[in-house]
C-alpha cells in the first residue's frame, strides 16, 4: 500500500493569502508585473491563477491593468461567472504589501516535488520500471529548471484565442507599422536609410506625415537609438530635417529622444528587461542598426533570429513598435536578386521581421531612391505596400544652400511600354465618346461596325464611358441606344 505524502484532507502546498497580496499589490501598483518574476504556475488557486494571467494580457495589450479593466476582461474571456464579483471584491479588500515571491515560489517547489514524489512512489510500489525512470528524469530536470530560473511553459486556451481582439494600434498605418515583430528597413551604403528613417521618427514625434505622404494618427513619444552614427552626425540631421520640413523644436515638446552608443545590446542576457524599461510610454523606437546592436552575434548565424525575437516579446509586453535599420547585401554583376534575399545575413532576420522595406540609390546620387516592401506586416489586411521613390533635396537658407534637407514621397514612374499602353487606350476612350456625341442614339451592334475593333473592348469602354457618367442608355422598346448625357460636345477631361 503507497503511503500518502500528506495527510488525508490537506492539499498540497500553497498559500492563497499570500496570492491574494500579491493580486492586489500588482492591481494598486501594476508596475510591479513585470518586476515580480512569477507565472501562472506559481498561483494555486484556480481563480487566482485565472485573474494573474488576465492582468498579464491587459499590461501585454497596453490596457489599463485597474480593477474595472479586469473586469470587463474577465466578462470578454468568459471567466468571470467562475470567478464572481464578491472574490474580485475580496482580492480589492486585500491588504496590499510588497508581493510574497518567495513564499509562492517555495509552495511551487513543493508542490512540484511532491506530485513528482507521488508519482515515483506509485511506480515504485506498481512495479513499472519506466514510468519510475519517466518520474526521476522529470523529478531532476524540475529541479535543474529550479536552479537555473528556466520559464515554464504559458498556454493560453481556446476562450482566449477566439476573444475579440483589441484594434491595431497602428502608428504609421500606410507604411504597415505597428507592435509586434519590428519593422525592418534595409540599403546599401548612401541609400538614405538612415536619414529616411530619422524623418519618419520626426514626423511621428510631431504628428505630421511621415515623408510628406503617409499619415501619423497623433504626436507620439519616440526614442532613436544610434549604435553607428554618433551624436554630432545625427542630432545634426534631425536639425536640418526639421529646418526642411518647416518643423518647430519647441512643438515636439519632449516627444523626440536620442541614445548614442547605447551600452544595452539584444544580445545580452538582460537585453529584454532593459529594454522594456527604456521603452516604458514610448509609441515607436528607431534602432539603427541591427549590427551595431547585437555585436557578439554572427548576423550569419541562425542564432540571430533571437536578438529579433527580443524586439518582439518587448513590443507585445510593452505596446512599442519597433523600427530597426539592416544593411542590404552586395549584388552580384548580371545575377537577378530575389528581393526576399536583400537583407545582409541569416534568412532568421527575414523570418522575425514584421514589414520589410528594402532602399536601392541610383547611379546617380541625385535621382529618388527606390523603396520597395518585400514582406507585408502579418497584422495588415490587404495588398502590399506599392513600391514608391523617395527624394532627398537640400532646403537652402539665407547665407547656406544646405541648412534644411527635406525627404518627399514620390509614386514609382510608369515603364514607358505601359505609359504608351495606357495613352492609346485613353485615345480610343476619347474617339469613342466623340462618335457618340456625333451620332447619339446608336446601338452597341452600329456603334461596333463604325468604331471598328474587338466587340468585347468596345463593350469594354462603354461600360467606362456610363461609369465616368458621360453616357446614358435608353431603350426604345426595340434596341438599347447610347446617348451622351450633354448635348455639348466636350472631351472627357471636360475641356
Amino acid at each position: 500500500m503507497v503511503q500518502p505524502l500528506y495527510p488525508p484532507g490537506e492539499g498540497p502546498e500553497h498559500n492563497l493569502e499570500a496570492e491574494r497580496q500579491t493580486l492586489a499589490a500588482c492591481i494598486l501598483n501594476p508596475e510591479q508585473l513585470r518586476d515580480v518574476e512569477l507565472t501562472t504556475a506559481d498561483f494555486f488557486g484556480e481563480k487566482n491563477r485565472i485573474i494573474w494571467r488576465e492582468l498579464q494580457y491587459l499590461a501585454a495589450e497596453g490596457i489599463p491593468v485597474d480593477s474595472l479593466h479586469l473586469r470587463d476582461r474577465l466578462v470578454q474571456v468568459g471567466k468571470l461567472a467562475f470567478v464572481t464579483d464578491d472574490y474580485l471584491l475580496d482580492v480589492m479588500d486585500t491588504i496590499p504589501v510588497q508581493p510574497p515571491v518567495d513564499i509562492l515560489k517555495r509552495c511551487t517547489r513543493q508542490r512540484t516535488l511532491r506530485q513528482l514524489g507521488q508519482r515515483l512512489s506509485a511506480a515504485a510500489a506498481s512495479g513499472d520500471d519506466a514510468a519510475a525512470e519517466t518520474a526521476v528524469r522529470e523529478a531532476a530536470a524540475a529541479l535543474e529548471a529550479r536552479a537555473k530560473r528556466i520559464p515554464t511553459w504559458e498556454l493560453r486556451s481556446t476562450a482566449d484565442i477566439f476573444a475579440p481582439l483589441p484594434p491595431v494600434s497602428w502608428r504609421v498605418r500606410g507604411l504597415q507599422i505597428c507592435p509586434g515583430r519590428p519593422c525592418i528597413l534595409g540599403g546599401y551604403g548612401a541609400s538614405a536609410k538612415t536619414l529616411s528613417s530619422q524623418q519618419l521618427a520626426l514626423a511621428v514625434a510631431s504628428g505630421t506625415a511621415v515623408w510628406g505622404f503617409f499619415d501619423v494618427p497623433e504626436p507620439m513619444n519616440v526614442v532613436h537609438l544610434d549604435y553607428e552614427q554618433g551624436y554630432h552626425a545625427t542630432a545634426l540631421r534631425y536639425q536640418r530635417l526639421a529646418h526642411g520640413h518647416r518643423i518647430e523644436p519647441h512643438s515636439l515638446s519632449d516627444r523626440l529622444r536620442l541614445g548614442v552608443f547605447p551600452r544595452v545590446y539584444l544580445d545580452q542576457l538582460h537585453a529584454y528587461d532593459a529594454y522594456a524599461k527604456l521603452v516604458d510610454g514610448v509609441q515607436l523606437v528607431i534602432l539603427d542598426a541591427l549590427r551595431g546592436a547585437a555585436p557578439s552575434s554572427d548576423e550569419n548565424d541562425s542564432s540571430i533570429r533571437a536578438c529579433i525575437d527580443n524586439l518582439t516579446r518587448v513590443s507585445e509586453a510593452t505596446g512599442c513598435a519597433f523600427v530597426m535599420l539592416h544593411h542590404a547585401r552586395k549584388q552580384q554583376k548580371d545575377v537577378a536578386a530575389d528581393d526576399k534575399e536583400m537583407l545582409r545575413g541569416s534568412a532568421g532576420i527575414f523570418d522575425g521581421a514584421g514589414a520589410v522595406y528594402v532602399l536601392r540609390a541610383q547611379k546617380d546620387p541625385n535621382e529618388p531612391r527606390q523603396v520597395k516592401q518585400t514582406k507585408p506586416a502579418a497584422e495588415a489586411a490587404g495588398r502590399p505596400v506599392e513600391p514608391f521613390q523617395l527624394d532627398v533635396m537640400d532646403v537652402p537658407a539665407p547665407g547656406d544652400p544646405t541648412a534644411g534637407v527635406r525627404v518627399l514621397y514620390k509614386p514609382m514612374p510608369l515603364p514607358d511600354h505601359v505609359g504608351a499602353a495606357i495613352e492609346k487606350s485613353r485615345l480610343k476612350l476619347e474617339r469613342l465618346h466623340e462618335l457618340i456625341q456625333r451620332q447619339p442614339g446608336e446601338t452597341k451592334s452600329s456603334l461596333h461596325r463604325l468604331f471598328g475593333g474587338s466587340r468585347n473592348e468596345l463593350f469594354d469602354m462603354l461600360i467606362e464611358l456610363h461609369r465616368r457618367g458621360v453616357v446614358r442608355t435608353e431603350t426604345d422598346g426595340q434596341a438599347d441606344r447610347i446617348h451622351p448625357t450633354s448635348t455639348n460636345q466636350k472631351r472627357l477631361d471636360g475641356t
